[in-house]
């Protein structure tokens, strides 16, 4: 997959760093565009690691500028928040708002950028609507909802609440995934499907990696980095007829517990080939694993307001369980693994396309620099000032 990044015009990808979620769906977009439309360049904007999107998009990798925009929430691990330091961090944007719009207005004018779509960023819908550039943000959530939760009266919640809301409000488009609350801050808005592609079943293979039999259950615990102490490991290992896999850059050394490389298997790919995966509850494993039909067991998080949205909906289409974090850390969750690994209960099936839609939609809005929307988009906006 090539694309000359450093042509005219180009379609800005803005992709925040907070987990891999957002990059694992902007790159399915960024694949799905760069696929039907090749002639248009494409460049990223992230703090994604750049190995994470190597792997998903290869040598158009070689566009990505590393560089963060938001912040997000800070995280302890993958299933805890560090409300004090996030609070920190999300006022010292706030104090940096405007200079980092007027640097991104600079970047977007010295590119002579054609659109921009941003997961979910706010500052560059900011700088696009200064400079008349279509603005397009596309997710499950945005983090002005996700701040709502954290108001505890000190202000600066509220402060960023505001300041997202009417950076939101300049957009032109909202390209809406599922599992998401309503989103009423954005005047247009068009519901897209699932953005995730189904991986290659490479069982055998997998086996061959491993060195286990057939008849052993391969259970994915699907986070960046292992958050289970030795006693819960102990514990889980007792069952040898379960065998734990994490992926890199997770490490784990204990028995009955091993890493995977994502040099001898992909992500999707193993997903594909496991039996039962574990994770938070995220937008992008779950999305993972209903297009790999995947059982799941899903790990609360109480901090998280779109967890709620996910546990409540996951298991429409797949076989899935939920467990409490202090259940997960403490290594009590073999009971939901086996539960669903069992369950044949008929699921609803998932409209899948997601990313060939929206890449669709993108390319209506893109437009060259130095020409006018046909049908106004670029300039006439409805932002809420």
């Amino acid at each position: 997959m090539t694309n000359s990044c450093r042509s005219p015009s180009p379609v800005v990808f803005y992709i925040s760093g907070h987990g891999l979620g957002h990059a694992s769906r902007s790159c399915e977009i960024v694949r799905a565009f760069i696929c039907s439309y090749p002639e248009i360049p494409v460049r990223l904007v992230s703090a994604a690691p750049d190995w994470f999107v190597r792997e998903r998009l290869g040598d158009v990798a070689a566009c990505l500028e590393q560089r963060a925009l938001d912040v997000g929430l800070v995280q302890v691990d993958p299933i805890r928040v560090d409300r004090q330091l996030s609070a920190a961090r999300v006022a010292e944007l706030l104090q940096r708002w405007d200079a980092l719009t007027d640097g991104e207005a600079a970047y977007l004018k010295e590119t002579s950028a054609g659109a921009v779509v941003c997961d979910v960023p706010a500052v560059p819908v900011d700088a696009a609507h200064r400079l008349g550039i279509p603005a397009i943000v596309s997710g499950n959530f945005t983090w002005d909802w996700i701040y709502q939760a954290y108001d505890d009266g000190s202000g600066v919640w509220k402060r960023a609440v505001a300041r997202f809301q009417k950076a939101y409000a300049c957009a032109d488009l909202l390209l809406k995934m599922p599992f998401s609350p309503s989103m009423d801050i954005f005047d247009r808005q068009i519901e897209i499907p699932l953005v995730a592609a189904p991986g290659r079943n490479r069982r055998s293979r997998l086996e061959a990696i491993l060195g286990v039999p057939r008849e052993r259950l391969l259970v994915l615990l699907a986070f960046s980095s292992l958050p289970l102490g030795p006693q819960a490991m102990d514990g889980l290992a007792r069952d040898t007829g379960v065998r734990f896999l994490v992926i890199e850059p997770a490490e784990v050394r204990h028995r009955g517990f091993q890493a995977v490389s994502r040099r001898a298997m992909p992500f999707g790919d193993l997903i594909a080939s496991v039996d039962v995966v574990v994770s938070k509850a995220g937008f992008g494993i779950v999305s993972d694993c209903i297009a790999n039909r995947k059982p799941l067991v899903l790990v609360e998080r109480p901090d998280f307001p779109e967890s709620e949205l996910l546990v409540r909906e996951a298991p429409e289409y797949i076989p899935c369980r939920t467990v409490s974090a202090e259940e997960f850390y403490q290594g009590n969750f073999l009971e939901a693994v086996y539960a669903v690994a069992m369950d044949r209960t008929p699921k609803r099936p998932a409209v899948m396309g997601g990313a060939t839609l929206a890449a669709e939609w993108v390319r209506k809005m893109w437009y060259p620099a130095g020409k006018s929307s046909s049908d106004g988009l670029s300039s006439g906006r409805r932002c809420r000032e």
